[in-house]
């Protein structure tokens, strides 16, 4: 790959990013859960449950928490 290719690789998304318009973080802040029958290979049933949530600080701060369940493992996304 030569070096321009590279750098647009590397710069490409940045500059995307810049150009895009801001985000109305008033308009994206809420809960969003969505809630799904579980079960385990034994048999055992249960609701597992994905979360997002987005509360807006200020114009261009946010607090985001993201949860997300599978039968296996939890991941979790949460501010320090």
């Amino acid at each position: 790959m030569n070096r321009l290719a590279a750098a647009l690789l590397l710069f490409l998304p940045a500059a995307v990013a810049l150009a895009a318009p801001p985000l109305d973080l008033g308009k994206v802040a809420g809960v969003y859960k969505y809630s799904f029958r579980n079960g385990l290979v034994d048999g055992t049933k249960f609701t597992s449950e994905n979360v997002l949530e987005v509360v807006k600080l200020s114009p261009d701060r946010a607090y985001v928490r993201a949860i997300w369940n599978s039968t296996m493992d939890t991941c979790a996304l949460l501010p320090r």
